[in-house]
C-alpha cells in the first residue's frame, strides 16, 4: 500500500475499524450518508448506527442494474447533494467479484465540498496493489489476515491526513474540516 505511517491506523478487524471510525466522526444533524446497497455488512452497520446516534439521513446507493450490478461514479449525480458528508462503498464485491472504479467515485464524491469517501478494500486488497493516495479516498480499510492468511495481526486502515486531524481533536473539527463539527 502506498501510504505513510501518519495515515495508518491498526485494529483487530475491518468491522471494528469501521465501528471505531463511526464513533470518531461527528456531523451536523440532517447530514446525509450515502451507503452502497451492495456492500458487505461490515461497511453498512457502522454507518446506520452513526446515523441513528447523530440524527443523520441514510441514503442507499443502488446499482443501475441487477444483472452484474456495479457502482458507477456517473450515477452519483443522482445521490450527492450539499448535505452529503460521507459516501461508503466497496472496492470489489466479495460476493459478485465486481471491481468498482474507486478513483472515479472519489472524484465524484469530492465535487461536494467536505464530502468524504470510505472504502471497504477487504475483497480487493489481497489480490491487487493499492495506492490510496492515487485513488483519492479519505478512508480505506482491509484485513491483513486476508492477505497473509494470519489472524493474529492488527489490521490497517488508511486515513487521509485532513480527516485524521478531525478524529484526533473532535472538539475542534470545524476548524480542520468544513463538514465535521461537535454536537
Amino acid at each position: 500500500m502506498a501510504i505513510t505511517n501518519k495515515m495508518t491506523v491498526l485494529g483487530s478487524s475491518t468491522t471494528q475499524l469501521f465501528r471505531n471510525l463511526s464513533w470518531a466522526l461527528s456531523f451536523p444533524a440532517g447530514s446525509e450518508i450515502l451507503v452502497s446497497s451492495i456492500d458487505h455488512e461490515a461497511n453498512i452497520a457502522s454507518w446506520i448506527a452513526l446515523a441513528e446516534r447523530q440524527n443523520l439521513v441514510i441514503r442507499w446507493w443502488l446499482p443501475r442494474t441487477t444483472k452484474n450490478p456495479m457502482l458507477e461514479a456517473s450515477e452519483l449525480k443522482y445521490y450527492l447533494n450539499k448535505r452529503t458528508v460521507l459516501v461508503t462503498c466497496t472496492h470489489a464485491s466479495n460476493i459478485l467479484g465486481t471491481i468498482h472504479d474507486v478513483k472515479a467515485i472519489a472524484e465524484a464524491v469530492h465535487t461536494i465540498p467536505g464530502a468524504m469517501l470510505c472504502v471497504d478494500g477487504v475483497a480487493y486488497a489481497p489480490h491487487r496493489q493499492v495506492d490510496v493516495t492515487a485513488l483519492g479516498v479519505d478512508f480505506y480499510c482491509f484485513s491483513w489476515y486476508k492477505v497473509l492468511l494470519m489472524t493474529s495481526l492488527p489490521l490497517p486502515t488508511s486515513i487521509k491526513r485532513e480527516c485524521s486531524r478531525c478524529m484526533a481533536h473532535t472538539s475542534q473539527c470545524s476548524t480542520h474540516h468544513p463538514t465535521l463539527s461537535r454536537k
